[in-house]
């Protein structure tokens, strides 16, 4: 997981700042094309969830490199984004 390649301090502060922003556009192309699907008259509730975990997601990951000399803030960070990813698998799960 990229945070914890952050916490290990094996990441500078550009690439660290770098690939944040690398993985926030990934994350907002997928909440793109999700609220394309969530749009639609029949579209069920886990797409708009699952879209607002992205949300969160993009968000935490944007703050990854702000936190770089912060173990704490990395190791809450990284706890965040493990919850995201178990509500994501959720959401999925019942798509």
């Amino acid at each position: 997981m990229f945070v914890n390649f952050v916490r290990n301090g094996q990441a500078t502060v550009n690439y660290a700042a770098g690939h944040a922003k690398q993985l926030a556009e990934l994350i907002q192309q997928s909440q793109t094309e999700l609220k394309k699907m969530a749009n639609a008259p029949a579209a069920p509730a886990a797409l708009r969830t699952r879209n607002d975990s992205l949300e969160s997601l993009r968000r935490e990951v944007l703050e990854i490199p702000n936190a770089l000399d912060n173990p704490p803030a990395l190791q809450d960070r990284e706890r965040t984004i493990t919850e995201i990813q178990r509500q994501l698998k959720q959401a999925s799960a019942s798509l």
